[in-house]
Parts: structure tokens; sequence; C-alpha cells
């Protein structure tokens, strides 16, 4: 298809990264605005995407560089390394290779990350979360790693919301019950991560905002 997405769910997100390149969240309805309605599009008298924003905004910059189609297969890489650290941590160096041959070939992942949806850079985020609780049980954990935390998470949900709260809720519970029964760095633990937890959390809800006119309201309802 010569690089065109395949999907309505693919056109709705590209069009919304490629509005954010623009610096904009939405545009005017179009004068013939019957000609321009189309599946999980907004349009009225703003035109915009229904989906949450993360995964457009995680694409503006394929969509700047011209490279627009590639930018979930980068992200579906960026997921082997907390894989990766991960299962090296739960079962030794032998079985992490395998983990990353079985993400490696899963049909089911690669096809995801050679499409433009959301799925593949949600999954990416999740996975560094993962890797990031981890290392934030550990007695030496650096603060960064708290952040790192949160901003995985953050992503996550503003990609997919209800994907993140599913899979990151019992991973975030995780990170509290070891972070806040420690008594030294406890506190430097909680700053560090409650920081980009409220920086993104704006970001959420100032999109909705400009788009729907109430920070609560998501472009879905």
């Amino acid at each position: 298809l010569e690089g065109m997405p395949l999907a309505d769910d693919e056109d709705a997100y590209r069009f919304q990264a490629q509005l954010l390149v623009t610096g904009r969240l939405v545009a005017e309805s179009p004068p013939l605005k019957l000609f321009f309605d189309a599946p999980f599009m907004i349009n009225d008298g703003k035109y915009y995407a229904q989906y949450f924003m993360g995964w457009p905004i995680l694409m503006a910059p394929g969509v700047w560089l011209g490279v627009t189609g590639f930018m979930n297969a980068l992200y579906f890489g960026a997921s082997v390394v907390p894989l990766f650290l991960a299962a090296r941590r739960l079962a030794g160096s032998a079985w992490a290779k395998v983990a990353v041959l079985l993400l490696l070939t899963s049909p089911m992942l690669l096809v995801a990350a050679a499409t433009e949806l959301s799925h593949t850079s949600c999954m990416a985020a999740l996975a560094w979360l993962v890797w990031a609780v981890m290392r934030a049980s550990d007695d030496d954990a650096p603060t960064w790693v708290h952040a790192a935390a949160a901003t995985a998470f953050s992503l996550a949900f503003l990609v997919r919301p209800a994907t993140a709260l599913g899979l990151g809720a019992p991973l975030l519970a995780a990170w509290a019950w070891t972070s806040l029964r420690r008594g030294k760095g406890r506190g430097r633990a909680v700053v560090s991560f409650v920081i980009p937890a409220v920086v993104l959390a704006g970001v959420f809800f100032g999109i909705n905002q400009i788009q729907n006119g109430n920070p609560m309201v998501t472009s879905y309802t």
C-alpha cells in the first residue's frame, strides 16, 4: 500500500500525529463537513481522532522525519532490553535469552509492530515498568529508577489507559509495597515517582481540556 495505513484506526492515529507536528491537538472541521465524516474521527466543528494521544505523541517524531511507518518497529525493539533484564533477574541469563527469542519470533507481536496501532508502544512502556519496579525493590536502587517506573506507567496510560491500569496497577502496588516500607531513601523515592507522574497526568488532563472542553472528559465519550 506504499506506506498508507491499513485500517481506519491506523488512519486516525496517523492523522493525529500529523496534526501534532503542526503544533495542534485539533483542526477545524472542513467546510463540506459530511464528506469528511470517518470512523474514529470526531467532526463536530473540531476535527480530531477519538483515540488517546499517547501513541500519536510517540509517532510524531516519525512523521517529522518521514518514517512514520517504522515507529512501531522502533518501540518493539525498545521492549527487548527490559524484557531481557527482567527475565534475567527471575530466571538467569540463559532463560532471558529464550524469552527474547520468543519475543522476536511471536507472530502476533511482529504483526502488531508492522502496523500503526497503539498496542506495541504500550507494551514497550509496560515492559520498562516491569523492570523498573523490580529494580526499585533493591536496597541499592538509584533514585531515578522510581522516576522511570512512574514515567513508564504514565506513558502506557497515555497510550491505552485501560491496558495500563489492568496490567500496571498491580505493579504499582508492588512498587509501593517495597518502596514505602523502607525507611532510608523513602522520601526521595516518593518525590522521584511523583514528579513525572504529576507532569504526565497534567498532560493527560490538559489534552482533554483542549480537545473536549473538560479535563475529565475523554474523546471516547
